[in-house]
């Protein structure tokens, strides 16, 4: 099983990916493959409800549990032929909870949420481009 194997199969339980990151880019940098979008710093923050997220560019976003889970992707959440959204946003609460995480390859993250859905893939570039703040809004 390779170094980012091992990684997905034993996700870091305190929250935070960042020791789990320098593994992948150490794995990474060995097959020369580059990491420009890869999070550089992943924490979650219980106490407000919040995943913060550091990116190469040192750019650091703060998404709200509750929006992250609105957005998530998957086919359980959006039609794959059409686009259609299927999950009703309002269906999610505000008290949401990120109980685990976990890298998937060296491409995307994986949240396992506390109303049991755990399905959506969001890859470097989605979690960039969900980023709350108003620089990356505009």
């Amino acid at each position: 099983m390779s170094v980012v194997g091992q990684v997905v199969a034993k996700p870091n339980s305190t929250g935070t990916v960042e020791r789990t990151q320098g593994v992948v880019q150490k794995e990474l940098d060995r097959k020369g493959e580059p990491m420009s979008s890869t999070p550089t710093h992943i924490l979650r923050r219980p106490e407000t409800r919040t995943l913060l997220v550091r990116w190469p560019d040192d750019h650091e976003g703060i998404y709200r549990y509750v929006d992250l889970r609105r957005r998530c992707c998957c086919a359980h959440c959006v039609h794959e032929i059409t686009g259609e959204k299927l999950l009703d946003p309002t269906t999610i609460s505000e008290d949401l909870d990120l109980p685990q995480m976990s890298l998937v390859g060296n491409y995307a993250i994986k949240f396992r949420w506390s109303d049991g859905h755990d399905q959506g893939l969001y890859t470097w570039p989605y979690l960039r481009e969900l980023c709350p703040c108003d620089a990356c809004a505009s």
